[in-house]
Order: C-alpha cells, then sequence, then structure tokens
C-alpha cells in the first residue's frame, strides 16, 4: 500500500519490488462504503489514502530503508555506467596517438632527413649554429652559457670510415 506503482513502471526503473496495492484498497474500501452513502442520499464519488502510516515504526523504517537501498543501487548503477563511458574515451584515445606515432614513424623513416630539420626547429633561438659543408655535415654550436663550441652531429644514418 505504500506505493501506487504499476508493476510495468517498476520494471522500467530497475526496482525489484512489488507494485502497490493502495490502489486495490481504496477500490475494497469504495465497494465497501458506497452502498451505505447511497442509502442515506449521498453520492461517494472515490476513496483515496493518504499518510498511510504502520502501527510498529521498525517496519515502516525498513521500507523506507529499502527504498533507500534501492536508490543508491540505481546511483552506483549510473557510476558505474559513467567510469565504463569514460574508460572507452580513454581508449579511444590511447588509438588515436598510437596510430599517430605510427604514421609519423612511417614518414620519418621514408623521409630521414626531416629528422635534421626537426633537430634545428627546435632549438633555441638564441643558439648560435653553424654548419659545415660537407658530406657528413657537421654541425658547431656555440653555446652561449658557457661560451665554448660543441660539435653535433645531426640525427641520421651514420656511416662507417672504414
Amino acid at each position: 500500500m505504500y506505493s501506487n506503482a504499476e508493476e510495468d513502471t517498476l520494471r522500467e526503473t530497475g526496482v525489484t519490488s512489488y507494485p502497490g496495492k493502495r490502489k486495490e484498497v481504496e477500490d475494497r474500501i469504495f465497494q465497501a462504503m458506497e452502498p451505505t452513502f447511497r442509502s442515506k442520499g449521498i453520492q461517494l464519488e472515490r476513496v483515496l489514502l493518504r499518510n498511510v502510516g504502520y502501527m510498529s515504526e521498525s517496519f515502516e523504517q525498513a521500507i523506507v530503508n529499502k527504498q533507500v537501498a534501492q536508490q543508491q543501487v540505481l546511483t552506483q548503477d549510473y557510476l558505474l555506467q559513467i567510469e565504463k563511458i569514460k574508460a572507452q574515451q580513454k581508449t579511444v584515445q590511447a588509438e588515436g596517438q598510437a596510430e599517430a606515432i605510427r604514421l609519423r614513424g612511417i614518414s620519418l623513416r621514408a623521409n630521414p632527413g626531416v629528422i635534421n630539420y626537426e633537430f634545428v626547429r627546435n632549438l633555441p633561438p638564441n643558439l648560435e649554429i653553424n654548419v659545415l659543408p660537407g658530406p657528413g655535415g657537421n654541425v658547431i654550436l656555440n653555446l652561449p652559457a658557457t661560451g665554448t663550441s660543441v660539435s653535433v652531429e645531426p640525427a641520421g644514418p651514420r656511416r662507417s670510415n672504414q
């Protein structure tokens, strides 16, 4: 009697419970009272039950606790669904990053000169760079902090002088 929810409604919300019997009790009371009222010249249209109480507070508290527990289950299920969606998003993002890295690797293998270009492009703007002509293309960097020159070979395939 505590609820008047239909069984289908309870099933849709994911709550496992018995449907409320309030309407059934209202109909029984109506059927019992209506002839008496009619005999007195009073037309009884409807009987409504409100503020249903129980003799035992512990029984009523048990009903409330059950409803709270069911709501907590629904909340946890909702949170679980959110976490699953977040995990799927991270998986898709990681797959996209892996594909980008794979394509960049293919591109760099096909064009090794790009590595040298990226190396020079990522050097600080205040760095003095001198490139010596020749097959090795040695690069001399004048580092401002120490005032000394350092020779750096560009990245790429190494050649053996044997």
